[in-house]
């Protein structure tokens, strides 16, 4: 294969090697004291064992040469502190925070996106791409499932952030506006749908069950109880209707903006929004009560009759099609306007810095789960697929330095040591 190429110069290179050793041997023996085959024989050994060495060092990095057992397979034994070297280099040094803070700081996404988009044909795969991941999302979508998990997820919130604030802000502006009586006639107007349902009915007949209960307390009270049951004296239905009767019109006279009540529910309201924008004692008790109320509301019918509406399949292409428009215009008033454009890459590029600042140990995650994942065979070839080239031009160098040594050695020892080195140790002793 190509990418083998390099491994199989090597091996070229030192089985050439080892032929020319073994030719040289064979003239040697018919020339024993011919001065340039014994030189060119010193000068292929060493080459040879230059070249051999270093392919037993290679070969030892990744597997066992000729089976021999000690010190070798390097990678496949040392994985775990390869695999954290690797990954600690792309996290501190190829990925660092600094490094991936400096580019986000010259980037400006919102342009990048802009000029994606307007790539041809580029907003039309968008467009048809987000349609058909909302139609088939609408399709699979479970009303039900999705109303109990927006009814945790938002009495979660309740329970955790205060409306005190929102809703002083909205008494204060209907105040200054003027508009305080259509607010109290609007929540008349919701208090209404809810007295005159049947469950309200149900509800006050429950309270008064529950109260009878709490008063059979010593057994005379229960005979008194029992007694006006039976004689029809005490009816809770009927008195469960009555009051509930009394409620609805007590709610249809409040709606009057004339009648006394309405003009001290208003009076309230102001006194309310002061309260509430001044006193923290107000704002805690509003947040008391508004954790109580909340926990004991159920949104799951109202929130999966809406959803059943919303996503009834004749609808799916339509509110597809609505929300792929409604990203369309606010895409285009987006980068319409400097201001607004500048505002967004703003808000991204401080997202993505702090995604970074807090989860920047995840590459080294990424990269230490990607790599365990490699068996020792796809391990060794990784790192040889990189620095193959590298490793074969050491064992080619093994050969070329070896050779190179061997000339030198046999240069010295006939031309230097021998005639001059020799005489003189012979003559001193």
């Amino acid at each position: 294969m190509e990418k083998y190429k390099f491994k199989k110069r090597a091996n070229t290179v030192l089985g050439t090697v080892g032929a020319i050793f073994a030719t040289l041997s064979g003239i040697k023996y018919f020339y024993p004291g011919h001065m340039g085959v014994t030189m060119a024989q010193w000068v292929t050994e060493a080459a040879l064992v230059g070249g051999i060495a270093d392919w037993f060092a290679v070969t030892a990095l990744f597997k066992r040469p000729l089976g021999f057992p000690w010190h070798t397979e390097l990678v496949p034994r040392s994985r775990d502190k390869i695999i954290a070297a690797i990954a600690g280099t792309v996290e501190k040094e190829l990925f660092s925070k600094e490094l991936l803070r400096n580019k986000l700081e010259e980037m400006h996404v919102i342009d990048l996106a802009v000029r994606w988009l307007d790539s041809p044909g580029r907003k039309t795969v968008v467009h048809n791409t987000i349609k058909r991941y909302i139609e088939n999302w609408l399709y699979q979508l479970e009303p039900h499932y999705v109303a109990r998990v927006c009814q945790y997820l938002l009495r979660n919130y309740l329970r955790r952030e205060s409306l005190a604030s929102e809703i002083a802000g909205l008494l204060r502006q209907a105040i200054q506006s003027g508009n305080i009586e259509k607010f109290s006639d609007y929540v008349i107007m919701e208090v209404r749908k809810v007295v005159n349902r049947e469950s309200t009915k149900q509800v006050i007949y429950g309270y008064l069950e529950n109260y009878k209960q709490s008063k059979r307390s010593s057994w005379w009270r229960k005979l008194v109880l029992d007694t006006a049951e039976l004689t029809n004296t005490l009816n809770l239905e009927e008195v469960a209707s009555a009051l509930h009767y009394e409620l609805v019109q007590f709610i249809e006279e409040i709606a009057d903006r004339y009648h006394p009540m309405r003009r001290w529910i208003d009076e309230r309201l102001v006194q309310a929004t002061d309260r509430l924008e001044k006193e923290p004692q107000a704002v805690a008790a509003f947040n008391a009560w508004q954790r109580g109320v909340f926990s004991r509301m159920d949104f799951t019918d109202t929130i999966s009759s809406l959803l059943e509406h919303v996503t009834n399949e004749k609808r799916h292409i339509e509110l597809a099609n609505w929300v792929v428009e409604e990203i369309s215009r606010g895409w285009e008033l987006l980068v319409s306007e400097d201001e607004t454009r500048q505002w967004m890459d703003t808000k991204i590029r401080d997202s993505l810095l702090q995604i970074i600042d807090l989860e920047h140990n995840l590459v080294a995650l990424v990269v230490t789960d990607a790599l365990s994942k490699k068996s020792d065979e796809d391990l060794n070839r990784l790192i040889e697929d990189k620095v193959g080239e590298d490793l074969a031009w050491i064992r080619i160098n093994g050969s070329v330095v070896g050779g190179a040594v061997g000339l030198f050695l046999f240069l010295f020892l006939h031309y230097f040591y021998h005639p001059y080195v020799v005489p003189l140790v012979k003559s001193i002793w």
